[in-house]
């Protein structure tokens, strides 16, 4: 599993910590800030749509976990506080994929099929919502 472990600690480096912080802290920031909007308005529209864009994976075994959603919208400040303190993408990129890594020790740990059954749009997503909206047939 060593592989998995370069390969999955690269994308989130790089795909999820990188590409979520130029979004969110890089590009939006930047849109917001261009049209004289508060700094108050520009903090709750990056937490709100930091935590919003985190909705999509906040559902487990068929239920909304709100912590998985509240929780990015709380990071949301932290990583917008690195973001204009050091006036760079990088260090809130690599603060972002720090408190990310944790989450990925554990996910190596589980079964693969287990890890990645709930991920949206995978077949084992799609299975689980199938199951779960599909009456159960009695034997």
């Amino acid at each position: 599993r060593d592989g998995v472990w370069i390969v999955e600690a690269a994308r989130l480096l790089i795909g999820t910590a990188g590409g979520e912080e130029f979004l969110f802290r890089g590009f939006l920031l930047a849109l917001w800030a261009g049209t004289g909007t508060s700094t108050g308005v520009i903090l709750s529209a990056n937490m709100l749509s930091f935590g919003l864009w985190h909705l999509a994976g906040a559902r487990k075994n068929g239920r909304l976990i709100w912590g998985e959603v509240l929780g990015p919208g709380v990071f949301a400040v932290v990583f917008l506080a690195a973001r204009l303190a050091f006036d760079s993408l990088l260090f809130p990129w690599l603060l972002h994929a720090a408190i990310n890594l944790p989450g990925l020790a554990l996910d190596l740990k589980k079964p693969p099929e287990e890890v990645h059954a709930l991920e949206p749009g995978s077949r084992g997503a799609d299975r689980a919502d199938v199951e779960e909206r599909s009456p159960r047939r009695s034997r």
